[in-house]
């Protein structure tokens, strides 16, 4: 489990490290109480047996062969949010009365399961991910929310350490005008000042 980041997590990818750098300012300013990488396995689906007798000589010896293995699914990251600061600003609960498009995240019960994608996928792995989701939800109850870095970077605030390229430490060049965690909380209260006067 990491509070803050754990610096001996290996991540799977460069977007799961990228999005562990936004996690890590939310942390740094309050706004999670913790954050872990790959969260507990969950059971989709039992394996299934085919048990079958085969006569020998002198015995009777069963056989039992695995016809389906057993499914599971491990998320990417579980974040747990403090609520009175993030709520409403970052996520709102799975069964609230509100618009879960104008967020960022979605919760349950003020936990957010994610699976990072990168912006493009050339084996079409969304496919997998968008059955593995709705059984999740079935099953378990458990909502999890498919999460683009660049794009959640570029609608609220682009992390200070993902300013900089991986090799080189030089200015990235980025598509869009990053803000700060701080500019984006700003800008966030001053809408909904706004909506309220």
């Amino acid at each position: 489990m990491g509070i803050g980041r754990d610096i001996s997590v290996i991540y799977d990818s460069k977007e799961e490290l990228y999005f562990s750098f936004y996690l890590d300012e939310l942390y740094e300013a309050h706004y999670i109480l913790s954050y872990e990488s790959q969260p507990r396995n969950l059971i989709l689906s039992m394996p299934v047996f085919h048990n079958r007798t085969k006569q020998l000589k002198t015995k009777t010896k069963k056989i039992t062969k695995t016809l389906l293995r057993e499914h599971g699914y491990t998320a990417d990251f579980k974040v747990e949010w403090i609520r009175d600061k993030s709520h409403c600003l970052f996520y709102h609960n799975i069964t609230c009365n509100a618009d879960l498009n104008k967020i960022p995240f979605i919760a349950n019960n003020h936990d957010s399961i994610i699976e990072i994608k990168p912006a493009f996928s050339r084996f079409n792995m969304d496919r997998v991910f968008s059955l593995n989701q709705r059984w999740l939800y079935q099953r378990h109850g458990i909502y999890v929310q498919k999460i683009i870095p660049v794009k959640l970077f570029e609608a609220t605030f682009t992390p200070r350490k993902y300013l900089l390229t991986d090799k080189t430490n030089k200015q990235r060049k980025l598509k869009y005008q990053p803000r700060s965690l701080k500019t984006f909380v700003k800008t966030w209260w001053g809408k909904k000042t706004e909506k309220t006067t």
